[in-house]
């Protein structure tokens, strides 16, 4: 056989295993994986959860439209209200980042449900002390929309959590839930479209987003109208506001004469900003962005001062 043949099939034979390879590749890339999945969903609506709390049991595609079967842990802060009975106030959604439940109700158009938890299963006396594993599952499947006696959540710890400043009692319910994210494809990738949990109806991620930043606002607005409000009353007892280029200077000179609470991080987790002349002042939240002297800041000042743009 001559050897050039033999080259010729050689080259024909390298050049169809090339072409496999390339769109296996293709076929690949257009697919979500479970990997791609795990770090969108780790990223909902400006989490950042780390990647081994997001578990993807399964992915299911029809079009450009994917749906997960996922497992998130993360965290729930309870708290006692003051009959003493415990609450879910907030779920962890990054390090030392929290989410106010109530926030959340608020974004949604929602209350937040009373959790059912009551007869024999519940005693009175697990209503005052620490919750037990069973009084934190069936309130949390309860917010959630699952059944009681669903393995949908699944208790991993509990312990007692403090909390700065807090004059109530808190613990740290450490859990396990299960849902189904969607998904949609786009020409920039894939994105997370909704969520949802047992019975729930499906939410549309970015809408939630969004209407969590207007709540979000509104609080900044209210908190800085307070700050503002303490100032003037310092003034007209004083004769001048505090003179200050830092937040905290701020807040020492006004509670608790002037400020009935310590008000020093905005909805967001950052820092109020404050700049303080003797005749004005501008009291800032840097808003959803984080970043100082954006659209999405949120200002108060006082009557005789303009706001830096």
């Amino acid at each position: 056989m001559p050897a050039t043949f033999i080259t010729n099939v050689r080259h024909k034979f390298l050049a169809c295993i090339s072409l496999i390879a390339v769109l296996s590749l293709t076929t690949a890339a257009a697919g979500l994986s479970q990997k791609q999945a795990r770090k969108l969903i780790s990223r909902i609506a400006g989490a950042q959860l780390p990647s081994d709390a997001v578990r993807v049991r399964s992915v299911t595609e029809q079009g450009d439209k994917a749906e997960a079967l996922v497992e998130i842990e993360t965290a729930f802060r309870f708290v006692q209200n003051d009959r003493r009975e415990w609450q879910v106030a907030e779920v962890r959604i990054g390090h030392e980042r929290w989410e106010e439940i109530p926030l959340i109700a608020g974004a949604l158009s929602t209350d937040v449900p009373p959790a059912k938890c009551t007869g024999t299963d519940f005693s009175a006396r697990e209503a005052s002390t620490d919750p037990t594993p069973k009084r934190a599952r069936c309130m949390i499947a309860s917010l959630l929309k699952i059944g009681f006696s669903s393995d949908a959540v699944r208790i991993r710890e509990i312990s007692p959590s403090s909390v700065p400043f807090a004059t109530r009692s808190s613990a740290l319910v450490v859990a396990i839930i299960q849902g189904t994210v969607a998904f949609s494809k786009e020409k920039t990738g894939w994105r997370v479209s909704g969520v949802r949990t047992g019975s729930g109806d499906w939410v549309g991620v970015e809408a939630v987003a969004e209407a969590l930043n207007d709540g979000k606002r509104k609080r900044a607005q209210a908190e800085l109208t307070t700050l503002a409000e303490a100032l003037e009353h310092f003034r007209k007892d004083h004769g001048f506001y505090v003179v200050s280029d830092k937040e905290p200077v701020l807040v020492d000179h006004l509670s608790p004469r002037y400020l009935g609470q310590i008000i020093r991080l905005d909805p967001w987790n950052n820092p109020y900003q404050y700049q303080g002349e003797r005749d004005h002042f501008v009291l800032r939240s840097k808003g959803p962005d984080g970043k100082e002297n954006t659209s999405d800041d949120v200002i108060v000042s006082s009557p005789s001062a303009t706001p830096p743009n």
